[in-house]
């Protein structure tokens, strides 16, 4: 297994995901992230991964991996070793409300740096933000009806 303790940030990109790995790392580089320490992995990878305890794991989605059920184990696995899961919409993929992976184990973003760089630093005062840039609200605590 390969060693990822000197990873900064991690993504997991999902095969049938059409967003380019250089793509990807163009838009960390404009958040302020060296491409050297970002590490791509698979769902299934991270899921074998051990503890990253703080370490920023963002999950790009565009239409075709949007609802792919190995990104929702994926997620859980990160947020279970520590990870910070963070969903970042595809440029000009327009996905409206909070994504499923989002509200159980992070938070989410447009395809913008400055929303990104926030996000990366482990800032969400702001709270999630959908696909094409607008602000989101979590749904509020409640008690449960039986």
């Amino acid at each position: 297994m390969a060693d990822y303790s000197t990873a900064v940030l991690i993504v997991v990109l999902h095969q049938t995901c059409n967003i380019d790995k250089d793509k990807i790392l163009e838009l960390l580089a404009q958040a302020g992230i060296d491409p050297a320490v970002v590490v791509f992995m698979t769902p299934d990878e991270i899921c074998a991964t051990p503890q990253l305890e703080g370490v920023p794991i963002i999950f790009p989605l565009d239409k075709e991996s949007c609802d792919a059920a190995e990104l929702d184990q994926a997620a859980r696995c990160a947020g279970q070793i520590g990870g910070s899961v963070i969903v970042v919409f595809g440029e000009g993929f327009p996905y409206d409300g909070l994504h499923p992976i989002a509200e159980k184990y992070g938070t989410q973003c447009s395809w913008s740096a400055e929303p990104l760089k926030i996000k990366i630093a482990g800032d969400d005062s702001e709270g999630p933000i959908d696909g094409t840039g607008s602000k989101l609200k979590r749904p509020g605590a409640g008690q449960v009806n039986c």
